[in-house]
């Protein structure tokens, strides 16, 4: 599909909580999230994001993880994805509100609203362009995305890095990824045990 990703080294079933772990080698790059933290974003680059976004709708890929830690910017300054286990691929181009509701994974985390929110009107303009809409879906796209980033107040916890989704564990250029569900205690711990009895 010509969308940069990562190498699976593994899968590793974790028996005791009915998870699989991925083991997988990093992309070179840094996250969006890091991007945005260390500069300001020019338009240009707000553009090639959204071309970008644009292209893997076009592409009918459903990325439930589609959020700033999981856009990797590459050293030539083009787009990948981590994190994909949970990624879905449809035979056709994403219809409009399965794109909202990617949207809506997208803009999950105050953090990134904050970073993504100045330059909304450029995204929202060539992603537009770029994807089948009418001129009342591309009205409905903007007033929805808008509503998206707006803040969070109910939320007492900031979801920050990964929160809930998914844990990451950086160790030597590798990661391992953990689909699991957040409530469950010590899972570091189980995890690695786990992984040495595999």
């Amino acid at each position: 599909m010509g969308i940069p990703t990562v190498s699976v080294l593994g899968t590793y079933k974790i028996r005791h909580i009915k998870k699989t772990a991925v083991l997988y080698k990093s992309l070179k790059g840094i996250t969006l999230r890091d991007y945005f933290s260390e500069k300001p974003a020019a338009d240009r680059f707000i553009g090639n994001l959204a071309e970008f976004i644009a292209d893997i709708h076009r592409k009918g890929v459903f990325f439930r993880s589609i959020h700033f830690a999981n856009i990797i910017v590459l050293p030539n300054g083009t787009f990948g994805l981590i994190d994909v286990s949970d990624m879905r691929i449809k035979k056709r181009s994403l219809s409009f509100n399965m794109r909202l509701r990617n949207f809506r994974h997208f803009t999950r985390y105050e953090i990134d609203k904050q970073f993504f929110k100045p330059k909304a009107e450029i995204f929202i303009d060539i992603y537009s362009r770029l994807s089948p809409f009418s001129k009342k879906q591309h009205n409905q796209f903007k007033k929805q995305l808008y509503s998206m980033l707006e803040p969070d107040h109910s939320k007492e916890i900031e979801n920050s890095i990964s929160q809930g989704s998914c844990i990451k564990g950086i160790q030597n250029r590798s990661a391992v990824s953990i689909k699991d569900d957040a409530r469950i205690k010590g899972l570091r711990k189980n995890v690695k045990q786990s992984l040495n009895r595999e």
